[in-house]
């Protein structure tokens, strides 16, 4: 079985975090929201009071993110990052290599 974790053609972007790049923080998650115009809204139940970050160090100032690894059925693996409706525990994933293409100015590889 073969494991992508890089975007063909597309140098510098890693699809599953290796630990090579500075760890994903609250705050880089929070700006992402902000300039991308996320909304705090659930999709799934009539709550809109914002969304639960999965953090590695809660009590620490700017926590490191969970980083969660999904593997597809070809062996591919990417990471995202996950928030959770306190409400009706609803969990979203954002793709880590979108926040960091974001963090770094690029423009998205899709649309």
């Amino acid at each position: 079985m073969v494991t992508r974790t890089r975007i063909e053609g597309l140098e510098n972007v890693l699809l599953c975090e290796d630990g090579s790049l500075p760890p994903l923080r609250a705050n880089d998650l929070i700006t992402f929201f902000i300039e991308r115009k996320r909304t705090t809204k659930c999709p799934h139940c009539e709550w809109k009071g914002g969304w639960e970050i999965a953090m590695q160090d809660e009590g620490a100032e700017d926590p490191k993110l969970q980083i969660f690894i999904e593997v597809s059925m070809a062996g591919d693996k990417h990471s995202n990052v996950g928030v959770v409706c306190p409400n009706c525990g609803h969990f979203a994933t954002i793709a880590t290599y979108k926040i960091r293409e974001f963090l770094k100015g690029k423009e998205p590889a899709h649309e």
